[in-house]
């Protein structure tokens, strides 16, 4: 999953009596106003930007990032743009933290409310995506059919959810599963007996598990190194090296990785292919396809659908022939979801943003407040002051 995540997750903590222990965001989203009596000082950032500011298109911080991609915004406000264009550099300008947030992606509630359920693709112009049961579809005859045949290959409801999901991952395509482990084996499936993955030593426990004692004994090579530290990434990669997967932040302990450096150490050596689990982060915080990644994917259960009512993994990519690779053995694996959870999660994503955005205030209490008691020796949490974390300045929070 990836950092680039930020309040929406939890908060991992230890105590004087040596315990860690990890503080998920959502076990407090039900009180939070309790919580934030109790905390002495909100920080400016959060005070200023919390309500007009969050990042709902990547928590990215790094000035020079800002800079590269946005350009000087001082020299850009005096350029003497046309009147409406002068009008939107204002409002941008305006929704700037001044710690370095990037603005809202734009348009993103609207994406997650219309693209893909157009009302004008159902002879009922329904504006909710019906729930398609049918597991076959008419054809005119053998072979000729009007694009569905066997739910397992397509499903009207499931296109509504991937192109949705598409559309907020800033990708050409995405791809919906049974869970987030069967995303991870169906692109585990792109290699072949002898490969190399390379995986952050601090990953997901479901996923740690699968490549040390399921994806080994069908003959893949897997290494566990620190992605954070791209010297080590480096070293660690090998003629076979055909996968790299990280999580930033990382689950539990939230590490941090750059995935712009990770994406540069990668392909300098060929057809790698870079993999970051946006879970954490959520489409709405982070598109790691936009700092390089090949493929996003997430497991859907967490915060993508939010209701604990699903479980489901998504998968986003603009390479074709990756997603022509991996359509193929989505439908031959079989491990799709059920038309009825596409339609819960695509009802999850119509609320995201201001879910995150709850998440990302909540989240920020419950760190302000465990760092203020004595009883508490380390709140681990990005952009906490004084935690390790903060040596990577945000580095992808990107929008």
């Amino acid at each position: 999953m990836s950092i680039s995540s930020l309040a929406s997750f939890g908060t991992a903590l230890r105590t004087k009596g040596g315990y860690w222990v990890s503080v998920s965001s959502q076990v407090f989203s039900s009180s939070p106003v309790n919580l934030r009596s109790e905390v002495t000082e909100t920080p400016g950032w959060l005070t200023g930007a919390s309500k007009e500011v969050f990042p709902g298109s990547g928590l990215r911080n790094f000035t020079r990032r800002n800079q590269r991609q946005w350009g000087n915004r001082d020299s850009n406000l005096t350029a003497k743009p046309a009147p409406r264009r002068a009008l939107a550099l204002s409002m941008q300008e305006k929704e700037a933290s001044p710690h370095g947030f990037l603005p809202r992606f734009q348009h993103f509630a609207t994406q997650a409310i219309h693209v893909g359920q157009e009302p004008e693709q159902w002879t009922s112009q329904a504006v909710v995506p019906p729930i398609s049961l049918s597991t076959t579809f008419k054809q005119g005859a053998p072979g000729q059919h009007s694009g569905f045949e066997y739910s397992r290959s397509g499903n009207p409801t499931r296109n509504c959810l991937e192109k949705a999901v598409a559309a907020l991952d800033g990708a050409k395509y995405s791809l919906a599963f049974a869970s987030g482990l069967a995303a991870t084996v169906t692109i585990t499936h792109l290699l072949k007996a002898g490969d190399q993955i390379i995986c952050m030593d601090d990953v997901y426990g479901g996923t740690n598990r699968y490549f040390r004692q399921v994806a080994t004994e069908f003959g893949l090579k897997i290494s566990f190194v620190d992605c954070s530290k791209p010297k080590l990434l480096e070293a660690a990669i090998t003629p076979e090296t055909k996968l790299v997967w990280i999580e930033t932040p990382t689950n539990p302990s939230l590490k941090m990785i750059d995935i712009e450096a990770c994406a540069h150490t990668v392909h300098k050596h060929g057809d790698i292919i870079l993999v970051v689990d946006n879970t954490f982060m959520s489409a709405y915080f982070q598109r790691p396809l936009s700092l390089g990644a090949d493929i996003c994917m997430y497991s859907a259960t967490k915060y993508m659908n939010g209701h604990s009512d699903v479980v489901m993994g998504l998968v986003s990519l603009n390479s074709e022939s990756l997603h022509d690779r991996l359509r193929f053995l989505q439908n031959s694996l079989g491990a799709v979801p059920s038309p009825i959870d596409c339609y819960l999660c695509n009802r999850g994503l119509k609320t995201l943003q201001v879910r995150m955005e709850k998440h990302f205030e909540n989240g920020m209490a419950v760190a302000q407040f465990l760092e203020s008691n004595p009883q508490v020796e380390k709140v681990i949490y990005p952009d906490m002051d004084g935690g390790e974390i903060m040596s990577y300045e945000w580095m992808n929070l990107a929008l």
